[in-house]
């Protein structure tokens, strides 16, 4: 063992004393002839490519060794010493006297998401209506007694973004409750109509079995409700039970009627807001002959002047804010129209498909 293998004595005593004033940083300075015994004892049982490792191993060591070496004879802090890569790299951040100061902005809270305590993948628990929708929210709460297999529950879809947008994915999730009643709750804007069906899906695709029978269901909310209560059947039969919080209980038939009421009532406004405007328009070009008469046959002077024209911005300002009533009256009367044919048409086709 000892003859096949000889450690490189004559090569390090050679360049040790060739270079005794040399600094510290030497490619191997823990070498010496001190400690060198006891390295041939230790190499004695290596292999030749053991030691070509301890060779490179000891290689790094001594570059680290040189690099501190070289930052205290500089006087500066201790550091941690990079890889011998990245030495001709050193970051000149890490030489400071202190570490930085964080600044407030580093560090912030950590906001989580609010859970429901819904186990579904949507929260079913008291949704809110768009941020772009400004009606008040009312809280509706449905109910279906139907009775489920294992693996299957229901589903609302519908209209109004919060259910679904008619997305089965997006759909709102119902929960089971004591006597196979289904319930969900979710807020939707008033003076507002929403169509919505009921879906049988399998709990773990979330994939449709079977729709509710009939034609969509439609609700009509109120401007005056707060809270409604809808008691539904998966025949979808006439008659559904609403009932609104501290009201008498009725069908989303009679709900769709008073809000049609409502909207003609509101048609009524608009159309007596555009006679209005009409009139004041004229009275308006009135005014304005006959200030233009008056100046041009009596020549009024200065004061007059000022209170005909104070008169006028008056009148132009209220023919202002009486345009403006028009146009919004224009516009609830424009969507109670669409609203209306729409009903009307689904109706239409609902009595076509019971023929």
């Amino acid at each position: 063992m000892f003859s096949m293998f000889r450690p490189p004595t004559l090569n390090i005593f050679s360049r040790s004393s060739r270079q005794k004033d040399s600094p510290k940083t030497d490619i191997i300075p823990h070498l010496t002839p001190n400690r060198f015994p006891k390295l041939i004892i230790a190499s004695a049982s290596k292999t030749k490519t053991e030691f070509s490792q301890q060779q490179k191993q000891s290689h790094l060591s001594s570059v680290k060794k040189a690099t501190a070496n070289n930052v205290e004879n500089n006087k500066g802090p201790k550091a941690d010493i990079p890889t011998s890569r990245s030495i001709s790299t050193f970051p000149k951040k890490q030489l400071s006297s202190s570490p930085p100061i964080p600044r407030s902005t580093d560090v912030q809270p950590f906001k989580g998401l609010a859970k429901s305590p819904s186990t579904g993948t949507f929260n079913s628990v008291a949704r809110i209506d768009n941020s772009s929708n400004t009606n008040p929210s009312v809280r509706v709460n449905f109910h279906l007694k139907y009775q489920t297999s294992y693996g299957q529950s229901i589903r609302i879809v519908g209209s109004h973004p919060d259910l679904g947008g008619w997305n089965l994915r997006h759909a709102l999730d119902m929960h089971w409750t004591n006597n196979d009643v289904w319930t969900a709750t979710i807020h939707l804007p008033s003076s507002n109509v929403v169509e919505y069906k009921y879906v049988l899906v399998s709990y773990d695709s979330k994939g449709a079995l079977s729709w509710q029978s009939g034609s969509n269901a439609v609700l009509a909310v109120g401007e005056e409700d707060t809270a409604l209560d809808v008691h539904d059947s998966w025949g979808n039969g006439p008659g559904a039970s609403v009932s609104s919080e501290g009201g008498v209980a009725t069908t989303r038939e009679f709900k769709l009627q008073a809000w049609a009421q409502d909207m003609r009532s509101y048609k009524e406004v608009a159309r007596s807001a555009a006679w209005e405007a009409s009139r004041k328009k004229d009275e308006l070009a009135a005014a304005r002959a006959q200030i233009a008469r008056l100046k041009m046959e009596l020549g009024l002077g200065s004061k007059e002047r000022t209170a005909l024209e104070e008169r006028v911005a008056a009148l132009e300002r209220a023919n202002l804010l009486l345009r403006a009533e028009l146009a919004q009256g224009k516009l609830v009367l424009k969507r109670t129209l669409e609203e209306a044919i729409k009903l009307l048409s689904q109706d239409a086709l609902s009595v076509e498909e019971g023929e």
